[in-house]
């Protein structure tokens, strides 16, 4: 069976992004709690900023401590 997986791509909201504030997470959700938020709404989520600059190793385990095992991280292959 065919499945489309929707998600967006960015769930730490910084200047710039500010825009899904009171879209996607409601104004009570602090921003260290929107991947909580955002990991019970979707189950994937697309990691943009990995082109640019790779994160330290310690990122990825914070990721994988704060998502379920079912939870895909999906980042995009570098620049350089």
């Amino acid at each position: 069976a065919d499945e489309v997986i929707t998600a967006h791509s960015y769930w730490h909201i910084r200047l710039g992004y500010d825009h899904w504030q009171g879209i996607l997470y409601p104004q009570s959700v602090p921003l260290r709690d929107r991947l909580a938020y955002y990991v019970q709404r979707f189950r994937t989520v697309e990691v943009n900023s990995t082109f640019y600059r790779w994160p330290a190793d310690g990122i990825f385990a914070s990721w994988h401590r704060r998502v379920h095992n079912c939870f895909l991280v999906i980042v995009k292959a570098p620049l350089a």
